[in-house]
């Protein structure tokens, strides 16, 4: 079913006063079937947003808008009897292979790889299930478990922080840069690094949707691996961003 949705005059005009340009209203057309899910709606209407204003605002400007709508449309639609409520459903980001550094990063060296991570007892009940979950997938692949490094841990909760706080979800934060960025600038070395990335209502359900993703499975079960940091944030579209950060 076809249904056609206009931006409110009030963001448009919003949109027009930041960046100082004529800034017309705009009807999106985008097709709803039955059945359709929050983050899918979220996501197309990111997509079209994207394409008309990649140039002109911020993509923090962008997700705040595409979240905004995704919104309202689901309360039209929920409240006209013409679709299901829409609901947030587990969504994993793509997930970064594990690649070797810039070779103006620092690799590991035996002193720094002679640190000990601060004790497991620094992690929330949530971010400690999560380490468990991905070390019995290791354990049943016949690898080794991975070691807690707290200071990942901080990297991965300050991202999953400003996803929440700045309305998006994707690798690439417009204020932290990328999780290499985030690592380098915390004094961490690696030889390899990557990052994970759900939204979910629980642990349980984020997990099993980055172990059916290929990209997400690979980070967990890499032999290159050795450390990880988990950061868990309630708040966002699905009850609570999660981010995996893993080096080796």
């Amino acid at each position: 079913m076809l249904r056609r949705f206009s931006a409110l005059l009030a963001l448009v005009l919003v949109l027009a006063l930041s960046v100082a340009l004529p800034v017309q209203a705009a009807t999106v057309t985008i097709r709803v079937p039955p059945g359709t899910t929050y983050a899918a709606l979220y996501q197309r209407i990111h997509s079209e947003l994207e394409e008309q204003l990649g140039g002109i605002v911020s993509p923090a400007t962008i997700a705040e808008l595409a979240k905004k709508l995704a919104g309202q449309v689901a309360s039209r639609l929920s409240a006209g009897g013409t679709s299901p409520a829409l609901q947030p459903t587990p969504v994993p980001a793509p997930g970064h292979t594990p690649t070797s550094p810039p070779r103006s990063e620092p690799s590991s060296t035996p002193a720094q790889a002679s640190l000990q991570p601060a004790p497991e007892s620094g992690l929330t009940a949530d971010e400690a299930r999560m380490v468990e979950l991905v070390n019995q997938e290791r354990v049943k692949a016949g690898l080794k478990p991975l070691t807690v490094d707290m200071r990942l841990v901080e990297t991965a909760r300050a991202k999953s922080r400003d996803m929440v706080d700045r309305a998006y979800f994707g690798h690439i934060s417009p204020v932290l840069g990328s999780p290499f960025d985030q690592m380098r600038r915390a004094g961490i070395s690696y030889r390899y690094a990557g990052e994970n990335l759900a939204g979910a209502p629980t642990v349980e359900q984020a997990h099993a949707a980055l172990m059916k993703s290929p990209g997400h499975r690979a980070n967990i079960l890499s032999p290159n691996f050795t450390r990880i940091g988990v950061g868990i944030v309630n708040g966002g579209p699905y009850g609570k961003m999660f981010t995996q950060q893993f080096i080796g």
